[in-house]
Formats: C-alpha cells, structure tokens, sequence
C-alpha cells in the first residue's frame, strides 16, 4: 500500500499565516462587540455566563441579544465545518467562507451604520456568524489546535508546550496566534471609542489579506532558526527528523469556548 504523501511544505506556511490573520480579525471582532453591544460574538462560554447573568436580573432584552450571539456563532460554526470538506484541499478551499465571511461582517455593520435602532442585533448578528465561520474551517495547523476566536484552548496548550511538555515549534506556532488575537482586540479599544460601529470596519482589512494568502503563490523557505516556520513546512531539523504534521489531520468537535 503506498503511504500518504508528505504536507505541501509551501502550503502549512500560508496556511499559518492565514491562521494569524484570522486571529487578529475574531480579536477584534469580539472585544468590538462587547464594547458596543454588550456581547461577545467570538466564543460560547463568555456568552453563555452573559446569558445567564441577563436572565438572574431579569434584563430579558440584554438576554436575548446573548442567545441571538451564541445561536449565530454555532451557525457559523457548523458551516465553516462543512463547506470546506465539500470543495476540496488547499487553501482554494477556504476562498469562500472568507468571502460569506466578510459579506456577513460588512454588510450588517454598513445597515448598522443606516438603521441605528438595530445596530446591535445586526452587529451581533454579522459578527457572531463571521466569527463562527472562520472557528469551524480553520482549527489547526502542522498539528497545533488553533481558533482565531478565543484563547482558551490555545493558552492551555501554549502552557502546557511551555511547562510540561516542552515543544519549541508548538509554543511559537501558539504564541504567535495568540498575540495576533491580542493586537485584534486591543486595537478595538480605539477604534470602537472613537467611531462606534464604523470603528469595526477595519475589520475587513485581516480577512481581506487573509484571501491575498490563499490566492497568492507561496514565499521563501522559512529560516532554520524560525521554529513556527520549520513546525509549518516540514523543515529536516539537526537531527533529521521533520518537525511537522498534517493540518488536516483531526479537528477539534467543539466549535468555540
């Protein structure tokens, strides 16, 4: 039987990239939403404490903006899981969830913009699905679990590839998602304050790269000493072996934290 071929090499480092431009956009979408509409749109648990909190102090409104949040994450979610599967392999794979994403994010924040009564049940609407989207295609990368949508899972890993099991290409590959995640929803805080609901647009800006990734032609080899790169192309290390594993292999079933 002939064995499964090696990872495109090329491919894992864009793939990682895409990863780090995902992050910072669910970074900022998310601090985004709760700054204006009192609600995260990037993970379940958050949400669901929201939730319950409205529903002990009787704010059934505050409760229902929740639940409409937590609804359109899960929706996204079970649909960036499964659009991929059905067009194929490589990066062309994602092209079209980043652009129903990016259709979802933009656009309701644009009737957002011209319908000021309903800025917050679209903005949690469209940000929420967008976020979920990207949760359910794109969770792991040279074998790291990563979510551009929360940190949970990822600082565990990155805790554990520090402290107890100490995995040097894994830690860089963790490190690196979170900070971008970080940048996002720090540079929510201005931006949100400033413009209110105009201050989420830029959001486009990582998505639209993210797309640059997947349609352009793969760079440079990544330096030796770069342990997220060599993690990610399958780089020989000093003692021959290839620090890599497929980013398709397994998936993680939960779609958010």
């Amino acid at each position: 039987m002939a064995s499964e071929p090696p990872p495109d090499a090329p491919e894992q480092r864009r793939l990682l990239m895409l990863a780090q431009l995902l992050a910072v956009s669910g970074g900022l979408a998310d601090a985004g939403s709760l700054l204006l509409a009192g609600s995260f749109t990037g993970h379940l648990t958050g949400n669901s404490v929201l939730l319950l909190v409205s529903l002990g102090h009787g704010d059934l409104r505050h409760a229902i903006f929740c639940l409409l949040a937590l609804a359109m994450f899960v929706a996204g979610s079970a649909a960036g899981q499964l659009w991929p599967k059905r067009i194929g392999g490589g990066l062309d794979r994602f092209q079209p969830v980043l652009l129903l994403e990016l259709l979802c994010m933009i656009l309701p924040l644009g009737l957002a913009l011209l319908l000021p009564p309903w800025h917050r049940p679209l903005l949690l609407a469209g940000l929420a699905f967008g976020n979920g989207l990207q949760n359910g295609a794109l969770d792991r990368v040279a074998g790291v679990s990563v979510h551009g949508t929360y940190l949970t899972g990822m600082s565990s890993s990155l805790l554990s590839a520090t402290l107890v099991k100490p995995d040097r290409a894994k830690r860089a590959i963790l490190a690196r998602t979170v900070g971008c995640f970080l940048l996002g929803a720090l540079a929510a805080v201005p931006l949100a304050s400033a413009f209110g609901t105009a201050g989420l647009l830029p959001v486009a800006l990582p998505l639209l790269a993210a797309l640059g990734v997947c349609r352009g032609r793969a760079g440079a080899p990544a330096r030796p000493d770069d342990p997220a790169g060599v993690a990610a192309t399958g780089r020989v290390d000093a003692m021959g072996e290839t620090a890599t594993a497929s980013p398709w292999a397994g998936a993680d079933p939960s779609p958010g934290r």
